[in-house]
């Protein structure tokens, strides 16, 4: 799949992450997706919006973050 990738150079928040990504329109919106429990990193749902995307997550260098089912993009670790 060809999914948006962004290129991520150093731990994120979570909220960050998604704004930074344009899977959310705002860190309000990026709340309350977390909240609704419609977001998920590398397939496990998240629900702190506390969380840290850490680059000790990635798998081959990348960590797919998911807004609902259809909404992803990929972090490139660099």
């Amino acid at each position: 799949q060809d999914l948006p990738t962004f290129d991520m150079t150093s731990d994120l928040n979570i909220i960050d992450a998604l704004v930074s990504t344009s899977l959310c329109k705002s860190k309000s919106d990026a709340r309350r997706m977390i909240t609704a429990g419609a977001i998920s990193v590398n397939g496990e749902k998240i629900t702190d919006d506390k969380f840290t995307v850490s680059k000790s997550m990635a798998k081959d260098e990348k960590i797919l973050l998911s807004s609902g089912k259809k909404n992803k993009s990929v972090l490139k670790v660099k």
